[in-house]
């Protein structure tokens, strides 16, 4: 029997016809409207049309490689810039836009002018020709986001043409790692049913100024044209990669000065004890909530009751000598702190969260207790200082970085979403009435009555959506300021959809209990496998990870469970690239945050609840325990233990690096 092919119903031509006419004149003879289901140029088609660009990339490159020597000044392009992170991507991209998009090989003509006029040799399928002509009207200008539809699709704006209106950008990569109101320079593309990034885009800093406003400081600093000039997309092409360097600058020197100014100090103070600590009473009183000592500090300097000293009773009339911000974090759940209170057989401790609180601090330990204690000592350690260094050098790792909860929770917190969300209400009732530098000093509530400040009002407001977008992406969680917006009378700015769905990269998948259960103790029991010698950045970051706080053995079986965990969520025939040394360092801090003052039992439940990998983590914190348990039998030094106290910082660790492996999937 002859083959039987399928015909299919044809709405551009109303017929039916084989599937051989279709792949021969879509596009090219025959108009495909976006409801066709055989279309390959619309959003549900995006995996076929990504292989068909790819392919279009591939014959571009081939074409150039043929003009290599044919015409003076041309050069062959290093793929290799490709594999030297953000930087070289970047100058790579910005070398091929400008190979092929903007040098003149004969008098006005690029290499696409010249190309088209050939008939677009070495193309040949007809989809290749009918994507081409798209492809070669690609343009740099600066893109808005206003909406993330889902994990493909992204709505935007060009800020560069206001007539251009919504239109819809298809890139997973944009789609999982942009926020509402995020502001991108980029090179784009226009194809039929939607637009796409293609090479490369930066985003700009989260400013209170609008993207546009701070992208043309910048042009203007660096000599560009005016805005409106129909030269300025061509300008942003040629200066990609230094406009990138500019930007970059200003925001670390920025970020710099910022941290370097905040008051982000270890303070301690000694006093010695007349008498015992009995004397000083403190039982039933209402600013001093007892809370667990911590091994490591018993360990170095024996035993001793743990207190966190409220912004509460008799210490509440302190508060008087705090900044109106920081007086103002009393609103809110929970109950806000000055700090802690050690009190040990001989002497106490007070420690403080920053200079600001510390000195109150100091003034009330000398009033409530001045009989019963001599003052010895005091240190502040500018962390802030350390962290950012002086002569300009990127920041160092915060080694040993103390972590201050900034409210106290006596019954616990059952749900950490729904205590940030009132956290982030209490916050913004208060900003309502705060006097802001970015409004001329109105108040969000003065300027949202004043025409002529409602510009200025929406820039700023904007930066606030992306900042709660990016806090509801990083916790998976919904924050929503749509009640702040009403209020402000800004309702479009509520468009975006507050739950954010993450798109899971092609070998991402979330692992069950019985795998993770079977994988990581085979992976364990053979030893370490070497998966993290493919990842350098990894083994860098644990060799500094929490210097003099994890001893060598529990920097051992850490390595042991990462090397596991990773392993485990990534397949042997993914493709992954070395993980950023920064994403890491952030990711551990957060988690860490997450977990600041629980107690261990509260603390593993949450990071559990926020796991990405919760099977793994939980078989991680198996293992863990178990080696832990096994060392105490054997009973070796002190310097040789794995102390039950940092089995949770450990875990969080393995987490954070899940978590950089669930972002670098979406690449």
């Amino acid at each position: 029997m002859g083959k039987i092919e399928k015909w299919r119903d044809c709405p551009a031509v109303g017929r039916k016809i084989k599937p051989l006419e279709c792949g021969q004149n879509r596009g090219v003879n025959y108009a495909c409207p976006s409801d066709c289901p055989y279309c390959p140029w619309i959003p549900e088609n995006y995996d076929h049309f990504s292989e068909t660009e790819g392919l279009l990339d591939e014959k571009t490159f081939e074409h150039y490689a043929e003009l290599v020597g044919q015409f003076e000044g041309t050069a062959k392009l290093d793929i290799g810039l490709l594999k030297e992170g953000v930087d070289g991507a970047m100058e790579f991209h910005s070398n091929c836009y400008r190979e092929f998009h903007l040098r003149e090989y004969e008098a006005g003509k690029t290499m696409f002018d010249l190309w088209r006029e050939a008939g677009w040799p070495g193309l040949g399928r007809s989809d290749l020709l009918f994507l081409m002509p798209y492809k070669a009207r690609t343009f740099c200008t600066l893109i808005e986001v206003r909406r993330i539809v889902d994990d493909l699709r992204v709505e935007c704006v060009d800020l560069l043409d206001e007539e251009a209106g919504v239109f819809t950008i298809c890139d997973r990569s944009l789609a999982g790692s942009a926020l509402q109101f995020q502001v991108f320079v980029g090179f784009i593309a226009r194809y039929p049913f939607f637009w796409r990034t293609h090479g490369m885009a930066f985003p700009l800093p989260l400013a209170a100024e609008s993207g546009r406003d701070f992208l043309f400081r910048h042009v203007r600093k660096m000599g560009g044209p005016e805005l409106g000039d129909n030269k300025l997309r061509q300008w942003l092409a040629e200066n990609f990669v230094t406009l990138n360097r500019s930007v970059t600058d200003e925001t670390f020197t920025k970020t710099r000065s910022t941290f370097r100014n905040t008051d982000l100090k270890e303070c301690v103070a000694v006093y010695r004890l007349k008498g015992s600590p009995r004397d000083l009473a403190l039982a039933g009183r209402e600013e001093f909530e007892p809370t667990e000592p911590e091994e490591n500090v018993i360990a170095q300097h024996g035993d001793y009751d743990a207190y966190v000293w409220l912004r509460a009773g008799k210490s509440k009339a302190w508060e008087i000598q705090l900044p109106d911000l920081l007086r103002n974090q009393a609103a809110g759940p929970g109950i806000p702190i000055w700090g802690n209170l050690r009190v040990f057989p001989n002497r106490i401790e007070i420690r403080g969260m920053s200079e600001k609180h510390f000195r109150p601090m100091r003034e009330m330990a000398e009033t409530f207790f001045g009989k019963f204690i001599v003052f010895e000592k005091e240190s502040v350690v500018d962390l802030a200082k350390q962290t950012w260094p002086e002569d300009g050098s990127l920041p160092r790792e915060e080694r040993g970085q103390v972590t201050f909860a900034t409210s106290f929770f006596p019954e616990g917190v059952s749900d950490p979403g729904e205590m940030m969300q009132q956290v982030f209400r209490s916050r913004y009732e208060t900003f309502l009435d705060e006097k802001v530098p970015a409004l001329n000093g109105l108040t969000p509530r003065e300027a949202s009555r004043r025409p002529e400040m409602r510009e200025m009002l929406v820039d700023l407001m904007k930066s606030h959506v992306q900042s709660m977008d990016g806090h509801s992406k990083k916790d998976g969680r919904t924050y929503d300021i749509g009640w702040l917006l009403d209020e402000l009378g800004l309702p479009e700015l509520k468009s975006a959809p507050r739950i954010r769905t993450v798109a899971l990269g092609s070998w991402w998948s979330e692992v069950d209990e019985e795998t993770a259960h079977a994988r990581m103790h085979a992976h364990i029991n053979a030893g370490v496998t070497g998966r993290l010698e493919d990842l350098p950045n990894v083994l860098t970051f644990f060799e500094d990870v929490d210097e003099g706080i994890l001893s060598n053995p529990e920097l051992v079986s850490l390595l042991y469970a990462v090397d596991a965990a990773v392993s485990i969520c990534v397949p042997e025939d993914a493709e992954i690239e070395d993980l950023d040394t920064d994403a890491l360092s952030n990711e551990s801090r957060n988690v860490l945050r997450l977990l600041s003052g629980k107690e261990p039992i509260a603390a593993h439940k949450a990071l559990l609840a926020g796991s990405v990998q919760p099977a793994i983590l939980d078989v991680a914190a198996e293992v863990l325990a178990a080696g832990m348990k096994a060392n105490l039998a054997r009973n070796p030094p002190e310097e040789d233990r794995i102390r039950a106290t940092n089995l949770l910082p450990m875990l969080a660790h393995v987490e954070a690096v899940m978590r950089c492996l669930r972002k670098a999937s979406l690449a």
